[in-house]
């Protein structure tokens, strides 16, 4: 499992093609800085690992329903980044299915129009602004409305 860490304090898992594994994996933390850990979460309890090289391990023993992914930097809880959740269902044959926990899509994109609304905005108030100091920059060049 592949999860890209973003500037914007979230994590994507990439390999979102579910596996079935019977023991610990690796997974690995693509931008995690260094002196990170990982934090598993499920059913309000948490499970560090350290992040080494860009990987860490992810313990069989807790791969059941949902469970909650972050990093953080160990000297610092203000750089935190939430990163999506992973599912777990065990199989007959004793092996756990994970996948990226999927159920909640519909809200990821509705948070994702909305900063893309918020972002369109934003680009248009920078134009603006740029058109502006380019008109005032050419008025200058041009010896006209010297401020």
């Amino acid at each position: 499992m592949r999860i890209r860490l973003l500037d914007n304090g979230t994590g994507v898992i990439l390999s979102r093609q579910p596996f079935i594994t019977h023991e610990d994996e690796i997974i690995e933390l693509e931008n995690a800085p260094l002196n990170s850990v990982v934090i598993y979460e499920k059913n309000g309890l948490q499970f560090y690992r350290e992040i080494k090289n860009g990987r860490a391990v992810l313990p069989f023993s807790i791969l059941d329903g949902i469970i909650k992914i972050s990093v953080s930097i160990i000297i610092s809880a203000a750089n935190k980044w939430i990163c999506e959740e992973i599912r777990a269902d065990h199989l007959d044959n004793g092996g756990v299915l994970v996948a990226p926990n999927d159920l909640n899509l519909p809200q990821v994109v509705v948070d994702l129009k909305l900063e893309n609304e918020a972002l369109r905005k934003e680009n248009v108030e920078i134009r603006a602004r740029i058109n502006a100091l380019d008109n005032k920059l050419n008025g200058i060049l041009e010896g006209y409305n010297i401020i």
